[in-house]
């Protein structure tokens, strides 16, 4: 199964584009490295060397994600 953790996990060290969702429902992103996520938080190095942590994030996309993703069909009975 793929899920965000999995994702996340092959994504340490690697750029990601993450959405914050902002309280007065409002939304802004952040781009940079993924160094490390628990839960719902994200730490994430930005272009200028920030360290950000994220808590409360929306999509989060992977442009460098360049493997295949193989799903194996579950057999239900």
């Amino acid at each position: 199964t793929v899920n965000r953790a999995k994702l996340l996990e092959k994504n340490i060290g690697k750029n990601v584009v993450v959405e914050i969702i902002k309280a007065n429902n409002g939304s802004s992103s952040i781009t940079g490295t993924l160094l490390g996520f628990e839960g719902n938080s994200l730490m994430i190095q930005d272009a200028n060397k920030n360290i950000v942590s994220v808590v409360n994030s929306g999509n989060i996309t992977f442009p460098d994600f360049k493997e295949k993703i193989l799903i194996k069909p579950a057999v239900n009975m």
